[in-house]
């Protein structure tokens, strides 16, 4: 623990030296579609195009008072938004095209090019980003660690993915269908830190990079807080509807499945971005992929929940479809609605 302390402090304090830098209107570079190719800009109309590979490592910085789309190889990665920053280099993407839309015109964005301007042990390089990763990484597998040497027969539970897809509800151990335990808030805080940081990737996506050390600490904090009030409302709420339903049994093991779930998602996540990250790939072509597949996820985890509770009888299938609109189908689609708009 104490060198991950250390590699935290170390990285801090590289963040901290600023380095020159220079910043190059590329409003002179722009591009626009002319007799089916592109042709140099004319300084009016919606849309303009930037070849990434000949910008070379710095960022792009785009603003304006009025809201534009920003594109990277025709991928939506930033919506209805006056300010844009995405570091551009090997690892970030630099191969395509960035286009800009605009409906107030593309001629009243500032749109410029910083570009390191000395190059130091300190200065700041555009694949910060897998910094970032790597950095978080570790905190979480220092955190998983712990939890695993504090309670190992809690962790196989959580972990334990025969279960997760097994059709019998209530084969949890007693240990962890005490879901208010101090054990298993431990894990719902692990696993909010988990989902926190995958999805603040993913949300953010390539303008990640332009963000400060600071700015990606706090959001991703805030977001863990928003997590960690989700799953302990999911608590509450299928504390009442097992009982409204008559399913007190079920409610328990429901909410570890789900936990179950969201481990797992979002560990297969962390280690495909780390693995993108180890050998260099383009790791930004699979934010959308990564999202949807969570999405996929969560739609089987109905499914099987479905089926869990139809091999219980002694309910009529209405019963059990109402109890599963109440508490999957609907806190989904809410949540779904919540993370795409």
């Amino acid at each position: 623990m104490r060198k991950v302390f250390v590699f935290v402090l170390v990285l801090i304090g590289i963040h901290a030296f600023a380095s020159d830098s220079i910043q190059v209107d590329l409003k002179k570079s722009w591009l626009m579609m002319g007799e089916g190719k592109l042709v140099p800009h004319s300084g009016e109309g919606r849309v303009a195009h930037v070849k990434l590979s000949e910008l070379g490592s710095g960022v792009i910085q785009i603003s304006s008072r009025q809201d534009f789309n920003v594109f990277v190889n025709n991928r939506l990665v930033a919506s209805r938004t006056n300010q844009f920053k995405m570091p551009v280099g090997k690892r970030v993407g630099g191969q395509g095209l960035l286009t800009v839309f605009s409906n107030y015109g593309v001629d009243q964005l500032s749109f410029s090019f910083i570009s390191p301007g000395q190059q130091d042990l300190f200065s700041r390089k555009p694949n910060s980003v897998s910094s970032a990763l790597i950095l978080f990484s570790i905190l979480l597998a220092a955190g998983l660690i712990v939890l695993i040497r504090t309670n190992g027969s809690a962790a196989m539970e959580y972990f334990n993915i025969v279960k997760l897809f097994s059709l019998r509800g209530t084969e949890d151990s007693a240990q962890i269908m005490r879901i208010t335990s101090a054990n298993n808030l431990f894990y719902y805080v692990f696993c909010s830190a988990l989902i926190a940081v995958n999805l603040y990737v993913l949300y953010k996506g390539n303008s990640l990079l332009g963000l400060s050390f600071y700015t990606v600490i706090i959001g991703v904090l805030k977001l863990m807080a928003v997590v960690f009030g989700v799953l302990m409302a999911k608590i509450s709420l299928l504390g009442l509807l097992a009982g409204i339903f008559k399913l007190t049994d079920f409610g328990p093991a429901q909410f570890h499945n789900y936990v179950r779930l969201l481990l797992v998602s979002f560990v297969f996540c962390s280690s495909f971005l780390l693995i993108l990250v180890m050998f260099d790939a383009d790791f930004s072509a699979w934010f959308s992929r990564l999202s949807y597949f969570i999405v996929g996820m969560s739609i089987v985890f109905v499914g099987i929940t479905f089926l869990k509770l139809m091999a219980r009888g002694g309910f009529t299938v209405f019963h059990l479809f109402s109890y599963l609109c109440t508490s999957e189908i609907i806190p989904l689609i809410i949540l779904l609605n919540v993370y795409f708009s």
